[in-house]
């Protein structure tokens, strides 16, 4: 008998092991189609095959990590959704109880942006991306199109991440763990200064098939990926609202003297004669970065903010800009 040399039976080994995987990959991918299927069919409402190819079937978003999620997340979220009749009511359902179910919430102490959603279940954080990518996959487990949708800012630092879902032809967006209903998002306002010309500031959402383009990737530095995508810009200019002529944005944080977002209801008077024109609530850690107090006031006008635990002391007074602006407010 011919005796095998050590190459031949690692070469050997190495082939078996290959075949293992390449089986085991199979398997991982016809349940997560079957389980899609499974989903689409019994969801009351329907969709067209390119919907839920692109937007039910695919496993991940945005090039994150392929967890096997479809199998937990279906029997997990499917007592949630058991009443909704449209994709959007499952979606708000989903937006407004899996993050006390799964233990996650917006942090930027998160590891990275674009964590899988058991990375981000692990550690129990993550960022405006990773909440996204978690909402995607809960949706699409119990047959809702969703897809990831983001742009970077034109009228501030930084960038954002959001969902949108497929309802009878048309997309809804919510913002994953901040957003009550569809489309009512506390960034609609800074989506209207996008530009579908100028791929730097255009609004893209994902999708699984090519498109001709590819999604911008902002949180690399050199934003570059393979992720097809479309340009949707022009769906949020539709629905901007705009601004008042001879009106300026004013966006309100209250910090502490260590300089963290503090969560306090304020109320914003007349600096001249103390009438009060509006109150609120602004956000600690847990809400964005960008998720500010926003109000509309007249440029120019002077304000006065308070507690209003102690509305009589104000905190500090600001005269309205003739462009957005963004105060932060230390408290004493």
């Amino acid at each position: 008998m011919k005796m095998l040399s050590l190459k031949n039976i690692f070469q050997f080994l190495v082939g078996v092991m290959v075949c293992v995987f390449v089986c085991v990959g199979c398997s991982d991918e016809n349940r997560n189609l079957e389980l899609a299927k499974e989903a689409r069919a019994q969801a009351p409402w329907t969709m067209p095959d390119d919907i839920f190819e692109n937007y039910v079937v695919p496993v991940t978003s945005v090039e994150e990590a392929q967890d096997d999620w479809r199998p937990l997340f279906r029997k997990k979220f499917l007592p949630v959704v058991k009443d909704c009749k449209t994709p959007t009511a499952a979606a708000e359902a989903l937006n407004l109880k899996m993050w006390d179910m799964l233990g996650v919430r917006y942090s930027p102490q998160r590891d990275k942006p674009d964590q899988s959603p058991f990375h981000s279940m692990r550690i129990g954080k993550a960022s405006c991306t990773g909440l996204s990518i978690l909402l995607i996959d809960a949706c699409r487990a119990v047959g809702v199109p969703a897809r990831f949708v983001g742009c970077r800012w034109k009228n501030k630092p930084g960038n954002h991440s959001w969902v949108e879902i497929w309802e009878n032809g048309e997309w809804f967006h919510l913002g994953a763990g901040d957003c009550v209903r569809v489309n009512d998002a506390w960034f609609n306002a800074d989506t209207a200064h996008a530009d579908p010309e100028d791929p730097q500031y255009a609004i893209y959402a994902a999708c699984a098939k090519p498109t001709g383009l590819t999604f911008p990737v902002a949180w690399r530095k050199d934003g570059i990926s393979k992720i097809p995508a479309l340009n949707v810009t022009a769906r949020y200019l539709k629905l901007a609202r705009p601004i008042p002529d001879g009106c300026s944005r004013v966006s309100l944080n209250l910090r502490s003297r260590a300089g963290e977002r503090l969560a306090r209801e304020i109320i914003v008077c007349d600096a001249v004669n103390g009438k009060e024109l509006a109150r609120g609530n602004t956000h600690d850690n847990r809400f964005d970065l960008n998720d500010h107090l926003n109000f509309v006031f007249p440029q120019g006008a002077r304000l006065s903010v308070a507690l209003a635990e102690n509305p009589a002391v104000p905190i500090a007074e600001i005269i309205v800009p003739a462009s957005e602006k963004v105060f932060e407010i230390a408290i004493p």
